[in-house]
């Protein structure tokens, strides 16, 4: 299962235009089902998505993130990369001697016994045994929080997690970004828990 993660161009756009101010917004992170189909250039207001979970215990409009954090982590401060490794889609390293670049897994696999030859052309791939690497540049900056859990009394499925602004619905709801789980994830009348990727919620690359 692969778990990814993307930004809505409309809730960049509101922070661009300083419609969104971090420091003081309210970010909910809501549940959608496998029915919603995002829509990354034209979706804005989480209030007209559409398919968003119900059950017993979960609240329409979701949860509310907590310690909400923005950083930039440069090549020195990524992880190095590891021998005979398992990696998944959106795991993060770094060269075992940094060389100023940062690269994302982008088809999962394990690592070689010994390192890549690592490409230094931004957007570039390497393969790495059964692992696929991209060059995405020397810096990124995160969006943070911490994880996230419901408890229903019920069933509750979900594909999405969409976080998004806490504001006036269809004017100030803006959609940030959402993570997809690749399939239909349910609580089995248990907790419906979201551990965040150790690399942040999102993620913007910056090659410099």
């Amino acid at each position: 299962m692969a778990v990814t993660a993307r930004w809505y161009a409309k809730g960049v756009q509101h922070f661009m235009g300083a419609d969104i101010n971090w420091t003081t917004a309210s970010l909910k992170v809501a549940l959608h089902t496998s029915s919603y189909t995002p829509d990354t250039a034209g979706d804005e207001f989480q209030s007209v998505l559409g398919n968003e979970t119900s059950g017993t215990g979960y609240t329409a409009g979701g949860i509310t993130l907590t310690a909400i954090a923005e950083a930039i982590v440069d090549d020195a401060a990524a992880t190095a990369w590891g021998a005979t490794t398992a990696y998944d889609v959106g795991d993060l390293v770094r060269p075992g001697s940094a060389n100023g670049y940062i690269y994302r897994c982008i088809i999962a696999g394990t690592s070689g016994g010994s390192e890549p030859t690592w490409t230094t052309t931004v957007g570039r791939d390497l393969t790495d045994n059964t692992a696929t690497w991209e060059n995405v540049g020397t810096q990124y900056v995160k969006l943070d929080g911490n994880d996230v859990s419901w408890t229903p009394s019920t069933t509750i499925s979900a594909r999405y997690a969409v976080v998004y602004v806490d504001g006036a619905n269809g004017t100030a709801d803006f959609v940030i970004g959402y993570v997809d789980f690749g399939t239909t994830e349910s609580s089995s009348n248990g907790d419906f828990d979201i551990n965040w990727h150790a690399t942040g919620i999102l993620q913007a690359f910056i090659s410099l």
